[in-house]
């Protein structure tokens, strides 16, 4: 009897350390961010109040923006981890192109859990309301994913045939990439989203553009090269060599890549 109880208490023990494991590994994948200063914080909020959009998604409100732009192609941005996606509204708004920026599950003013499942069926209902909404072609949109949002995005154009996509500091999967931080974990047992964008990308029909960081220390820049080779269509490979992840930004190299690949074909909206 003693040692029936012994094996019982070692199982709750070692289920209770996985469950921690694998919160504590879930906690590293999603990190919504917290404004340093809140003033300032909600100040960009409002610079941007008449671009504001609210979309309803399988019991969530995702926050996010819209910027039209008529006959344009539609630019939509899926952020990295620990970015809330407003930051990004005056760069990317200076393109010739119509913006859409929407805060995943649990970021800025989104509501719910973010997990693998729920960032791609967003995407891909709220994508699929503004290109009818807007009345243009699938063709007409450029998804652009960076980092975290890389995953996402191949997953979207695995799913849609639009019009480019443009991959910054991506992964081929989210597993190995964790695998390479954590050696010694059994990281497939604990990760709860794996993000597999080497299996999604055999079916992108679109050309492909990927802006890879040379030198960074989060996604290794041989997940970005493995992950160019399991593309079947076109794409174009960037890599900036004393770029860390997060730095990429301050080279003019990557300012010149990513208005590069937001050529699309000269199709006008419907």
């Amino acid at each position: 009897m003693k040692k029936f109880r012994l094996l019982g208490l070692l199982l709750i023990i070692l289920c209770t350390l996985f469950l921690s494991a694998r919160c504590s590994v879930r906690s590293l994948v999603y990190i919504p961010p917290v404004p340093r200063n809140q003033t300032s914080y909600l100040e960009n909020y409002a610079l941007w109040e008449d671009s504001r959009r609210s979309f309803k998604v399988d019991g969530a409100t995702l926050s996010g923006w819209y910027v039209e732009k008529k006959n344009c192609p539609l630019l939509v941005y899926y952020g990295g981890n620990s970015m809330d996606i407003a930051t990004l509204l005056p760069y990317l708004t200076q393109f010739p192109c119509a913006c859409l920026l929407v805060n995943y599950r649990g970021y800025g003013l989104s509501t719910g859990n973010p997990t693998e499942k729920h960032l791609v069926n967003d995407a891909i209902q709220i994508l699929d309301q503004i290109v009818k909404e807007s009345n243009r072609s699938l063709s007409q949109v450029i998804l652009v994913g960076q980092s975290l949002g890389s995953g996402v995005a191949t997953q979207v154009a695995a799913q849609r045939e639009v019009g480019k996509l443009n991959l910054i500091v991506p992964f081929d999967s989210l597993l190995a990439t964790a695998e390479d931080l954590f050696p010694y974990l059994p990281v497939s047992w604990i990760l709860p989203d794996h993000f597999r964008s080497d299996l999604h990308a055999p079916n992108v029909k679109c050309p492909v553009s990927i802006i890879a960081a040379g030198n960074d220390e989060v996604i290794h820049p041989s997940h970005a090269r493995k992950l160019s080779k399991c593309f079947t269509t076109p794409v174009e490979y960037t890599e900036i060599p004393q770029a860390l992840h997060n730095s990429f930004w301050n080279f003019p190299e990557f300012h010149q890549a990513f208005k590069k690949s937001l050529h699309l074909p000269t199709t006008q909206p419907k």
